[in-house]
């Protein structure tokens, strides 16, 4: 069973344009002050979004790209651990006679 990808969204702290105007039209997109995008803009990159399927990554890539940032979007790889599991595989659990003694 496969999991479908998904992404997280990243703001490089990289501008596009004139940084000024960008930073008051991410403010207006996130609905926050410009002084918060200030804050967040110092710890770029920095994941905004997590766990998104791709076309949610998208819209907002493109949405914060024509505000004037760079945008980057990280797939999140399935981990190997949740294929392990710490169950007795057949070969492991003792079998048992009729009489409950393992054989």
């Amino acid at each position: 069973m496969s999991e479908a990808t998904t992404f997280n969204i990243l703001i490089t702290g990289n501008v596009l344009g004139d940084r000024e105007s960008a930073i008051l039209a991410l403010a207006e997109l996130f609905k926050k002050t410009e002084h918060q995008v200030e804050s967040l803009l110092i710890k770029a990159p920095i994941a905004i979004k997590k766990k998104v399927d791709r076309t949610t990554a998208e819209k907002y890539r493109k949405a914060i790209e024509q505000r004037g940032f760079e945008v980057s979007l990280e797939e999140n790889k399935p981990a190997l651990h949740n294929q392990w599991t710490l169950e007795p595989t057949e070969d492991e659990i003792p079998r048992r006679s009729n009489t409950g003694k393992a054989l």
